[in-house]
Order: structure tokens, then sequence, then C-alpha cells
């Protein structure tokens, strides 16, 4: 249990970090302000943030729910399979859907 919410403590502040990252680089994307980095940090940024965010979600969710007395072995490992099936589908859809914009390299050299 005690892993559990040291995986909490560490994944909460790189989340408000890559989070912050990511809005703010969309944010100055579409504000036309840097436009080339802004657009190299949003689209690599978020894989790394999706991760964070699985982990995050999937610890505050079995350290509220595990039960202190008890093994809550099945708990965690139902945790993991589903994080691990959500990044999976991400990673999935990210390969078979690219970003049109970054395909066609629609803002960069613009």
């Amino acid at each position: 249990m005690e892993t559990v919410k040291n995986i909490q403590k560490i994944s909460v502040w790189f989340f408000v970090i890559l989070g912050t990252a990511y809005i703010l680089s969309g944010l100055t994307e579409i504000g036309g302000f840097f436009k080339n980095e802004s657009f190299v940090i949003h689209q690599t940024i978020q894989i790394p943030f999706i991760i964070v965010a699985l982990a995050y979600g999937g610890s505050s969710l079995a350290s509220s729910i595990a039960n202190p007395e008890k093994n809550n072995r099945i708990l965690f490992v139902s945790v993991t399979l589903i994080g691990l099936s959500v990044l999976i589908a991400t990673l999935v859809l990210e390969i078979l859907f690219p970003d049109i914009n970054a395909v066609a390299g629609g803002n960069i050299g613009t």
C-alpha cells in the first residue's frame, strides 16, 4: 500500500508539470506565438502526459478503494491492466489516426 501512495505522490507532480506544459503549448500554438516550438512540444508531450495521468489516476483510485486490513492484489492487478489497456489503445489510435497537421507538416515552417 505504501508503494501506491509513493507513486501517487510522485505522479501528481509530473501530472501538474506536464499538464501545464501541454496546456501552455497548446495555447501558444493557437495564439501563434513560437509556432514551431510550441507545435513540437505539444506533439511530443502528449503521450508522456497520458502515461502520467494514468499512473496518477490509477494510484489514486487504488489507494481510495483499497482496504488496509486485506490483501488487495486483485485490485492492484485489475487497475494496472485497465491502465495498460487504455495506454495501448491510445498508442494504437495515435499510430492509426495521426494528427493531419503533423503528417502534412501543417504548422512547421510557417
